[in-house]
C-alpha cells in the first residue's frame, strides 16, 4: 500500500472511530434524560402556498430563458444530441443553470419579504450564532456522514450510481469544465436546494401542520405585521404566559432554521377565544415530504436518492 493508501485509510478509521464516540456520547445523553438537541419554538413562517408556487414557476421560467439565450449564443441546438457538445458549450450550459437558479433564490426572497414582511431570520439565516450552527452542523456530520457513506457504498455494488455531471466529466476532462461543475454541484445547487426544499416548502408544511388560523393564510401567506394584535395566550389553569406574534422576543433563539421551531401566532377559535400559542413540537410528516420530493429529483441517479 502506498502512502496515499495508508492515509485514505487512516482518514477513513478516524472518521468511523469519531461516529462511534459522536453516537456513544447521544446515547449517554438520550439516557440521562436530555434531548438531543435543544428545542428552539418560533412563529410559523409566513408564507403561504402561493409563495411556493411563484418561486417554482420563476425557477422555470430563469432556467428557460437563460437556457434560450445561451443556445443562441453558442449555437447549441437543445436536443437530443448534448452529448456531442464542446466543454465550452457544456459549460455555458452549466453557468447558464447556476445563474438563473442563483436568480430564483434571491428574486424569491425579495417577494417574500415584501408580500408577507418576512424579517431574515424567519429563513434561517443569522451570523450572532454562526458558531453554534456550524458547530452542530459539523456534530450532524460525524454521526452520520461516515454512515451514508457505507450504505451508498454498499448500494452501489449493486445499483451503478449515475450523477448526469459527473458523467459529463468523466467523458470531457476539461479544466474550464471541471470549474464550473464544482461551481454549480457544491456552491449553488445546496443554496437553492436548501432554501426550496428545507426553508420554503419544509417550512410551510410545518405551518399547515400546526396552524389553527384561517384557509387564506395558508394558502396566501400574511404579512408578519401583528402590531394590531396584543396580549398573550391564555393557558388553563396557570398564571403562566408566553410570548405571542408581537414579542420581538419570538424564541431564545430566534436564528434556527424552520424546521427545526414551530410557533404561532394568537389565533381566535370559533367562541372568540384566544387559543394560540407556542408549539412544543411539530410533526415529523413535513421533513418526510420534502426529503422524499427532494430524493425523487435523483431518482435516475442509481441509489442515490
Amino acid at each position: 500500500m502506498n502512502d496515499h493508501g495508508i492515509f485514505l485509510a487512516l482518514g477513513i478509521l478516524a472518521a468511523l472511530v469519531a461516529c462511534g464516540l459522536a453516537w456513544i456520547a447521544a446515547l449517554l445523553r438520550v439516557r440521562a434524560g436530555q434531548p438531543l438537541l435543544e428545542h428552539e419554538p418560533r412563529r410559523d413562517v409566513p408564507w403561504g402556498l402561493v409563495d411556493l408556487l411563484i418561486a417554482v414557476v420563476v425557477l422555470m421560467g430563469t432556467q428557460l430563458f437563460a437556457l434560450r439565450v445561451v443556445s443562441n449564443m453558442y449555437g447549441i441546438n437543445l436536443g437530443p444530441d448534448l452529448a456531442n457538445l464542446s466543454p465550452e458549450q457544456h459549460g455555458a450550459l452549466i453557468v447558464a443553470g447556476a445563474v438563473s437558479t442563483l436568480v430564483t433564490v434571491v428574486a424569491s426572497l425579495i417577494l417574500v419579504m415584501l408580500h408577507t414582511g418576512a424579517r431574515v431570520h424567519e429563513f434561517g439565516f443569522d451570523v450572532r450564532r454562526w458558531w453554534h450552527d456550524v458547530w452542530r452542523g459539523v456534530a450532524a456530520f460525524v454521526m452520520l456522514g461516515p454512515l451514508v457513506y457505507l450504505i451508498q457504498f454498499a448500494l452501489v455494488q449493486w445499483f451503478e450510481s449515475k450523477h448526469p455531471l459527473i458523467e459529463l466529466l468523466k467523458a470531457n476532462p476539461d479544466p474550464y469544465l471541471f470549474a464550473v461543475i464544482t461551481i454549480s454541484a457544491v456552491v449553488v445547487a445546496p443554496i437553492a436546494e436548501e432554501y426550496l426544499f428545507r426553508v420554503l416548502l419544509q417550512g410551510w408544511l410545518e405551518k399547515l401542520a400546526t396552524f389553527r388560523g384561517g384557509v387564506m393564510e395558508i394558502l396566501f401567506g400574511g404579512s408578519t405585521d401583528t402590531s394590531a394584535t396584543t396580549g398573550v395566550a391564555p393557558h388553563a389553569g396557570t398564571d403562566e404566559k408566553r410570548p405571542t406574534a408581537t414579542d420581538d422576543r419570538t424564541d431564545d433563539n430566534p436564528y434556527a432554521s424552520p424546521s427545526s421551531m414551530s410557533h404561532q401566532p394568537n389565533q381566535p377559535d370559533a367562541m372568540g377565544e384566544v387559543t394560540g400559542g407556542w408549539r412544543e413540537s411539530v410533526p415529523l410528516w413535513p421533513i418526510l415530504i420534502s426529503a422524499i420530493l427532494f430524493a425523487g429529483m435523483h431518482a435516475s441517479h442509481g441509489p442515490d436518492p
